[in-house]
């Protein structure tokens, strides 16, 4: 369990980096006019769109909402990632949580974008999701899945094991475990020597 978690932050950082790969491609007539990272999505920028006649015309493209809360999320279960190796638990939760969400943003991205796109343009303007966005959605559900398993994994019996006998021990009367540092036994009120 304990590698698991580590493994977390990592998914987290590839889901990351395949933001500044592409994302969408916008083709007409079968011919690529542009090309847009996830990164571009989630801030804006400008994309020079070919006209028919004269040289191309620089278009503004505004900040898609989804693919900046993903971006978030993505950030924010990179963070949460990094306290699940300190407590499974609480941090498999919290990571969990911007995974979902992160995961549910992009799909939620991609129908936008094509519902725009046939809104805007009739349907000539055609949008291919690229390897940056299959990719950070596989690297967020795999992050997901992580923090889940780290949630609700049992410990190990070797944890089991090893973590109370510092803690606790034994009344040689009757069995029962109990703290180290207790004097009497909390069952019989055997006194430990």
């Amino acid at each position: 369990m304990g590698s698991i978690s580590k493994i977390s932050p990592v998914t987290f950082g590839l889901a990351l980096l395949c933001f500044f790969l592409p994302f969408f491609s916008f083709s007409c007539q079968g011919q690529k006019v542009a090309t847009l990272s996830g990164w571009e999505l989630a801030t804006g920028t400008t994309v020079n769109q070919p006209q028919m006649f004269g040289p191309p015309q620089p278009q503004k493209v505004e900040p898609k909402g989804q693919a900046t809360a993903a971006l978030v999320c993505v950030a924010v279960g990179l963070i949460s990632s990094f306290v699940s190796l300190a407590n499974s638990k609480v941090g498999g939760f919290l990571a969990a949580a911007p995974a979902a969400f992160g995961a549910g943003l992009l799909v939620a991205l991609d129908s936008s974008i094509e519902g725009d796109l046939i809104k805007q343009g009739g349907g000539v303007v055609k949008v291919n999701c690229e390897a940056g966005f299959y990719l950070a959605l596989i690297f967020l559900l795999a992050s997901l899945g992580l923090c889940l398993f780290a949630l609700f994994a049992k410990p190990s019996a070797s944890a089991l094991v090893a973590a109370p006998a510092s803690s606790t021990r034994f009344c040689t009367q009757c069995g029962t475990r109990c703290a180290r540092e207790d004097v009497f036994c909390e069952a019989c009120g055997a006194k430990f020597a």
